[in-house]
């Protein structure tokens, strides 16, 4: 296979990818849907714990921030730092300057020793990983033996490796995550309901006491 046809088909998937993703869409990391909300001006998702009138005691937590405005920043940063090695690989399979293919695999590399990088715990996700890391020192060793045809092919391997592993993560992590904001929902309305109970009570046996009391007097 030539260098040419190699670099049309890495173009012609990372096309695909970014299509699919809608530029930073899950498909690249569930994380870009908070730093995009964030970056969009949406709050912060907050889940307040019940407060004393709700359920008539004083020791109550306060709320529980689930999702930080420092954090979301922080993620996207970090996958922008990811988006540009990609970017800067392309741009030296494109232009024949494999010394940024390899700068380009080293900042992935690096990326994906850091902790912002795991995004589960999960032995699948591991694996992912893992392939994925072993792919992308793949593409190094063809880029610093200034084979441009197994660069080419290499960079191929590395962005269906890539995209499994987001696949995996989108239909694993976000939709755990989906049924989890789903229970918070039902369990937040079934309290709402009995703390309406409780009032409508109070109020019933308050009512009852002082019609009581104004006919002893």
């Amino acid at each position: 296979m030539s260098a040419v046809y190699a670099r049309r088909i890495t173009f012609g998937l990372l096309v695909t990818a970014v299509a699919a993703a809608g530029f930073g869409r899950p498909i690249l990391h569930p994380w870009l849907q908070a730093a995009e909300e964030n970056a969009a001006g949406k709050p912060a998702t907050v889940v307040s714990a019940p407060s004393e009138a709700q359920t008539g005691s004083a020791d109550a937590s306060g709320p529980v921030v689930v999702a930080a405005a420092d954090e979301d920043n922080a993620i996207q940063k970090f996958m922008r730092q990811k988006l540009v090695a990609s970017n800067n690989i392309l741009e030296g399979l494109v232009t024949d300057e494999l010394t940024m293919v390899v700068d380009g695999a080293d900042t992935l590399l690096k990326m994906g020793r850091e902790e912002k990088w795991r995004a589960s715990n999960d032995m699948i996700y591991h694996r992912y990983s893992t392939e994925f890391a072993q792919a992308v020192k793949e593409m190094k060793d063809e880029a610093e033996a200034q084979s441009m045809d197994g660069t080419s092919l290499a960079w191929i391997n590395v962005t269906m490796k890539c995209l499994k592993c987001h696949e995996w993560v989108r239909n694993t992590i976000i939709a755990d995550k989906s049924a989890d904001a789903g229970h918070l929902r039902r369990s937040e309305a079934l309290v709402r309901v009995l703390t309406a109970q409780h009032t409508a009570l109070t109020a019933r046996e308050s009512e009852s006491g002082a019609e009581t009391a104004s006919r002893h007097q």
